[in-house]
């Protein structure tokens, strides 16, 4: 993300729009609100199905951010979990997408603030 990014304002600003948009809009529309409520009605067991679809929407989310190290894999999972359980718990998107893009804010905001403050 640093090779990318170059401290000025209209980049921040840019990657903050990018971070709420693309990921805490459409990740959460498609790995939450799309892939587990299609993949929980294959099964004919409702509570079978949210179980599994929601794992296989944790472990997809985490191989598609391509963590290499314990602490990518930690700043992939812990979240992960979070989102996927708000959407269990809300039966809405709007919490995990809220939260996804307060998440993905936070972490620009304090990429510019070590690097560029």
């Amino acid at each position: 993300m640093l090779g990318m990014y170059d401290g000025s304002l209209i980049g921040t600003i840019s990657f903050i729009a990018l971070g709420v948009i693309g990921g805490g809009i459409t990740e959460e529309l498609f790995n939450r609100g799309y892939f587990i409520n299609v993949l929980k009605d294959v099964f004919k067991n409702p509570k079978t199905g949210l179980w599994f679809s929601a794992i296989s929407s944790i472990i997809i989310f985490s191989f598609g951010h391509m963590p290499v190290t314990a602490l990518d894999w930690f700043d992939i999972l812990i979240p992960t979990i979070m989102y996927t359980l708000l959407f269990i718990t809300t039966t809405r998107l709007t919490a995990p997408i809220i939260a996804h893009g307060i998440y993905n804010m936070t972490a620009i905001l304090l990429t510019y603030w070590l690097y560029y403050n």
